[in-house]
């Protein structure tokens, strides 16, 4: 998978088959990865998982994404449109985990044994990933419908806006949020 960080996409990095049954002209795949550190504390007889730092993250799934040779190479905004979606998602649980985090109160499991503590942990993040691709797929699906699968040209280039301004309002409330105390 390739990571969101590094740029606009390109067409020659759709690297699956097209799928002829599809009525669209190309297909983005990409969902919302993370990575993590934690440490595990024991108190009174149990131990307690700690998240110590989260990275939450948009990826292209290239293998899984399609473009028809003969599609017009507008199609490749909608596109990343679709890519941006899940950066979108990204970066709203990145600040949401962050801000649990800056607080003081923590994301933690307890259980009996360390191992079971982590193990807890990382499902309570699977959750929380699951919740966020399940949205990003809910907003795709609404983006495709109001704009035709980019169609639409007005109603695409105002998704288009609106994409842009919360990836830069996010990028804000972020970088305002690591730089707190």
């Amino acid at each position: 998978p390739r990571k969101y960080k590094n740029g606009p996409l390109r067409v020659e990095e759709f690297l699956g088959t097209p799928d002829f049954r599809s009525p669209g002209d190309a297909f983005t795949a990409s969902n919302v990865q993370y990575s993590f550190r934690y440490q595990v504390k024991q108190e009174r007889g149990r131990y307690r998982a700690s998240l110590t730092s989260f990275d939450a993250f948009a990826v292209f799934l290239q293998k899984q994404s399609w473009w028809r040779p003969e599609t017009a190479s507008e199609i490749l905004d909608h596109e990343q449109g679709h890519f941006d979606i899940a950066e979108i998602a990204a970066r709203k649980l990145q600040y949401a985990i962050q801000k649990v985090l800056n607080s003081g109160k923590g994301f933690e499991a307890l259980d009996q044994t360390p191992e079971k503590a982590a193990e807890r942990l990382k499902k309570k993040l699977e959750s929380v990933i699951q919740t966020a691709n399940h949205q990003a797929e809910l907003a795709n699906r609404e983006y495709d419908s109001m704009t035709k699968h980019g169609l639409r040209f007005g109603s695409q280039a105002e998704f288009r806006r609106v994409q842009k301004a919360s990836l830069q309002k996010l990028a804000k409330l972020l970088k305002e949020l690591k730089s707190e105390p």
